[in-house]
C-alpha cells in the first residue's frame, strides 16, 4: 500500500490521573499530524482520523492501560475505534490491532518479535512498539540497546517503506 499521505508523525502521550492508582486510568492522545495546523485540530477529529488507519500496536501489560485510555477518550468524543487483538497472519482492518510482544525484561526479544510479526502481517499503515519500564534494569547497557533498537528500526523502514513507525518512550 501507499504511504500515508503527508503523515509526518504520530505522538502518543500517556498520563495517569492523580489519585486513580498506578495507570488505572490512562489518558491517551494519539495525534495524526498531517501538517502545521493538525496539532490544533480537536481531539475528536484526530480520533476520527486514527479510526481510519490500520495500526499495529505491540506491547505488554501497561499497553492494556493505553488501550483502555484510548477507548475511554474515543467513547467520550463519540468516535468508534475498532480495537482488537491480532489473529495469526490476518490482514489488518482499520482501527487498532494489538499484540502482546515478547517478554518483559527482554527488550531485544521484543524487537525481534515485532519485526517477525510485521513480516507476516499484511496491511499495516502505522506500527508501534512500546517497551516497558521493566525492560530497563540498573545493569542495562542502554547504549547497546539503543543501537540495536535504531538498527532494527532502520532495517524495518527499509524493508517496509510504506509503514509509518511510531517511537514511544517507556512509561
Amino acid at each position: 500500500g501507499a504511504a500515508l499521505p503527508a503523515l509526518a508523525t504520530v505522538l502518543v502521550s500517556v498520563r495517569a490521573e492523580a489519585n486513580a492508582g498506578p495507570m488505572t486510568r490512562a489518558l491517551v492522545t494519539l495525534l495524526a499530524v498531517t501538517g502545521a495546523t493538525a496539532m490544533a485540530q480537536p481531539l475528536k477529529s484526530q480520533l476520527e482520523t486514527l479510526s481510519t488507519k490500520r495500526v499495529l500496536f505491540a506491547h505488554q501489560s501497561v499497553g492494556m492501560n493505553v488501550l483502555a485510555g484510548l477507548e475511554t477518550l474515543a467513547k467520550e468524543e463519540g468516535v468508534t475505534i475498532a480495537v482488537k487483538e491480532l489473529k495469526a497472519e490476518t490482514p489488518l482492518t482499520p482501527g487498532l490491532t494489538h499484540l502482546f510482544v515478547g517478554e518483559n525484561e527482554h527488550p531485544l526479544g521484543k524487537l525481534e518479535h515485532f519485526a517477525a510479526t510485521l513480516e507476516k502481517t499484511p496491511g499495516v499503515e502505522l506500527a508501534v512498539l512500546k517497551l516497558c519500564y521493566v525492560d530497563f534494569a540498573p545493569d542495562t547497557d542502554v547504549t547497546a540497546l539503543f543501537a540495536a533498537y535504531q538498527a532494527r528500526h532502520d532495517a524495518l523502514k527499509t524493508k517496509f517503506p510504506s509503514i509509518e513507525f511510531v517511537h514511544v518512550t517507556a512509561p
